[in-house]
C-alpha cells in the first residue's frame, strides 16, 4: 500500500527511505511498497576556499598563450533552494525497483566564471566563483537491482544493477547565462553493473556515464570570438562557455572474507583509461576544442581486520 513517510530535519521535511544500495537490497519488514514525499527549504553556505580572496597567477612565457589565474570571492552569498521530491520504491525477494521525481527552485547558485584582470600591467584570465541569481532543476531517477537467486550453486550469487537520471536545468532571470544549463549538471547519467555476492566473495564491475555538461563561464575572458550570423546584430556580446564532452568510466572491486574478521579487497578505477575533453560553445561557432585532461587509472589492494 502507499505509505507517505516524513522525517523532520533542520531545513524542513525529508524522506527517510532514500538510501544507497551497496549490497543486496533487503525487503522492509513492514511493507515491500514505499512511497516518500518531501517538501523542504535548504540553505547551503559557500565553501571556505571559495570565499578566500587570495589569488594565484600563472604567467605565460608564450605571447600566443593567455596568462591565467584563480581566486576566491569573499562576496559570495549562500545558495538557497526550495525542493519537492517524490520517491516510489518496491522491494521483492531478489531486488528492488525505485522511481523518483524532483524539482528544485534555486537562488544564488555558485558557479565558476572567468574575467580579464590586470596585475602589474599584464592581463590575466582569472577564474572566480560567483552567484547565479535564479535557476531551476527538475528530473527523474530510475534504479533497479536484481540477483539471479534461481540459478544453481555458485551462479546464484550473480546480480545486475542499473540507474538512469534525467536532469533538466536552466539558468533564469537576467543573468548572462540565462537559458543555459547549470554548471556541472549533465542532462543524462546512467550506471550499469554486474554484481556477485556469494560464499564470502563480493564483486562489482560498474560502468558510469554522464553526458556533456557546462564546465566554465568564459564570457569575461579575453578570448577571441568569431563574427557569426547569429551575433552580427547583437547589441551585447553573447555568453562564451565551455562544455565537457560526454564520457564514461569503468570501475571494479573484488573482496573476499578470509575469516569473519579478515577481508581482502582489490579495486580499480577508470580501468579503460577514458579521458575528459572540453570545447568552446558560442552562438554559430561550437565544438572548438579547448583542452584534454588525461584521467588516471588507479588500482588498490587493501586488508581489513576487525578486532
Amino acid at each position: 500500500m502507499w505509505q507517505p513517510r516524513w522525517a523532520a530535519s533542520p531545513v524542513g521535511l525529508r524522506p527517510p527511505c532514500k538510501t544507497a544500495h551497496l549490497g543486496r537490497a533487503t525487503k522492509p519488514a513492514d511493507d515491500p511498497l514505499i512511497f516518500c514525499q518531501s517538501l523542504f527549504k535548504q540553505t547551503e553556505p559557500p565553501l571556505f576556499e571559495a570565499l578566500n580572496p587570495a589569488i594565484t597567477l600563472n604567467e605565460s612565457n608564450n605571447p600566443l598563450v593567455q596568462s591565467t589565474g584563480n581566486a576566491g570571492n569573499p562576496d559570495l552569498k549562500a545558495q538557497k533552494s526550495e525542493s519537492l521530491d517524490a520517491t516510489f520504491e518496491y522491494y521483492f525477494p531478489s531486488g528492488y525497483i525505485a522511481v523518483a521525481g524532483y524539482y528544485r527552485d534555486i537562488s544564488d547558485r555558485v558557479i565558476t566564471s572567468g574575467a580579464a584582470e590586470v596585475y602589474d600591467g599584464e592581463t590575466y584570465a582569472v577564474s572566480r566563483p560567483r552567484n547565479v541569481g535564479q535557476a531551476t532543476l527538475k528530473g527523474i531517477e530510475l534504479s533497479t537491482q536484481y540477483f539471479f537467486d534461481f540459478l544453481p550453486g555458485a551462479l546464484s550469487g550473480l546480480g545486475v544493477q542499473g540507474a538512469f537520471t534525467l536532469a533538466d536545468s536552466k539558468v533564469g532571470g537576467d543573468d548572462p547565462l540565462a537559458g543555459y544549463p547549470l554548471q556541472g549538471v549533465s542532462k543524462y547519467n546512467y550506471t550499469v553493473g554486474l554484481l556477485y555476492e556469494k560464499s564470502g566473495v563480493s564483486a562489482r564491475l560498474v560502468y558510469t556515464y554522464r553526458s556533456k555538461y557546462l564546465s566554465l563561464d568564459a564570457s569575461g575572458q579575453p578570448t577571441l570570438r568569431p563574427m557569426t550570423e547569429e551575433t552580427i546584430d547583437a547589441l551585447e556580446v553573447p555568453a562564451l562557455v565551455t562544455y565537457a564532452r560526454g564520457a564514461g568510466r569503468l570501475d571494479f572491486n573484488i573482496g573476499y572474507d578470509i575469516t569473519d574478521k579478515i577481508r581482502v579487497d582489490v579495486g580499480g578505477t577508470n580501468i579503460l583509461g577514458n579521458n575528459t575533453s572540453t570545447y568552446y560553445d558560442y552562438p554559430g561557432y561550437t565544438n572548438i576544442n579547448n583542452e584534454m585532461a588525461y584521467d588516471e587509472t588507479t588500482y588498490s589492494v587493501g586488508v581489513r581486520v576487525k578486532f
